[in-house]
């Protein structure tokens, strides 16, 4: 199965980002194909599986989103990337917008 997890940034680590880490660590385990859409995170940060960090994509989120037009173009660059998936799990704001 195809997953694709979208997730603001990964350059500030706590609760959310180690769930992801994790989650994507398993999933892929299971045989499945992961992919996280970013806009950034540390190349360097050793929390991070390399298996993981091979999943990360980073996409540009294009504005800085102050008014619902910038959601909106964000929002229509990643659903030509997204329909390739299976599922798509967005995680916290402002992902799931």
């Amino acid at each position: 199965m195809k997953i694709a997890i979208v997730y603001s940034t990964f350059y500030v680590k706590g609760g959310a980002e180690n769930v992801i880490v994790w989650l994507t660590a398993e999933l892929r385990q299971r045989g499945h194909q992961v992919t996280i859409f970013t806009s950034e995170y540390d190349h360097q940060d050793p929390d991070i599986p390399d298996v993981v960090k091979k999943c990360m994509v980073e996409i540009s989120a294009g504005g800085n989103f102050s008014t619902w037009l910038d959601w909106l173009r964000a929002g229509r660059r990643l659903r030509k990337r997204l329909q390739a998936f299976d599922i798509v799990n967005p995680h916290n704001f402002p992902a799931n917008v």
